[in-house]
């Protein structure tokens, strides 16, 4: 009904075709980026490589989804992926990076890797703001839980509700496993293992030996008190660490 239909058609299209890039984008480049942090002297220059059998191994995996059960299988997935791993995954990585790490110290990796300063505002919505909204989301999805459902009245059954909640838990156990992990093969009592691995190894930094001197010649010391690492965690050290 619109003036000159087939334009308005074309546009709508390259719309989708350029949300769908911008949505894969970010879920992609963290897969990447995570195997060849693994292994960063084999993959490093074979970054396009990594990237092609990803998207392989993405196209393969997501094959089901566009056949005639594709629908009940994404709505299953998509509804125990946004109840558990999601939002459960954000959480953590929240407290992980802002109150474990240190909000300070990631700022100071951000500076080391840009140039750039992280604003206070970045600060605040990383250590406060984000956690936050994230823990009312969760609890506000776990009160009002209820079984999936498709369409007009289709129930799934015990059986595919059992394989939607271990598919979605997946990402929550693997991380549970590296933690495990994490703590067994350290030295001490488990108190002191627990502490250790909490902590970044002791190679821990920049890629490029230039760049790691560099990194290395400020040391990162974690505050002795919580409320100290809160306000630094939130204002910044006074100290330089530009180097």
């Amino acid at each position: 009904m619109m003036p000159v239909p087939h334009l308005w058609a074309v546009l709508l299209f390259l719309m989708l075709i350029t949300a769908v890039f911008d949505s894969i984008f970010g879920m992609i480049e963290t897969v990447t980026s995570c195997i060849i942090d693994q292994f960063p002297r084999q993959l490093l220059k074979r970054r396009v490589l990594v990237n092609i059998i990803t998207g392989l191994f993405f196209f393969l995996t997501g094959l089901p989804l566009t056949m005639n059960g594709g629908i009940y299988l994404f709505q299953l997935g998509d509804w125990y992926f946004a109840l558990f791993a999601l939002l459960f995954g954000a959480l953590f990585e929240c407290i992980s990076i802002c109150w474990i790490y240190g909000t300070d110290r990631f700022a100071r990796d951000i500076y080391f890797m840009t140039g750039r300063n992280v604003s206070v505002v970045l600060r605040v919505l990383w250590t406060i703001t984000i956690p936050l909204f994230v823990t009312i989301a969760f609890l506000a999805l776990l009160t009002q839980y209820s079984a999936p459902a498709y369409g007009d009245g289709y129930k799934y059954s015990k059986e595919a509700i059992a394989c939607g909640i271990f598919v979605g838990m997946l990402p929550v156990m693997a991380m549970v496993a590296a933690g495990i992990v994490a703590v067994a093969y350290r030295d001490g009592s488990l108190l002191q293992r627990l502490a250790a691995s909490l902590k970044p190894s002791a190679n821990w930094g920049p890629y490029e030996e230039d760049t790691r001197d560099r990194y290395r010649m400020k040391p990162y010391i974690y505050p002795s008190t919580w409320w100290q690492k809160f306000k630094e965690n939130i204002t910044g050290r006074n100290d330089d660490f530009s180097v």
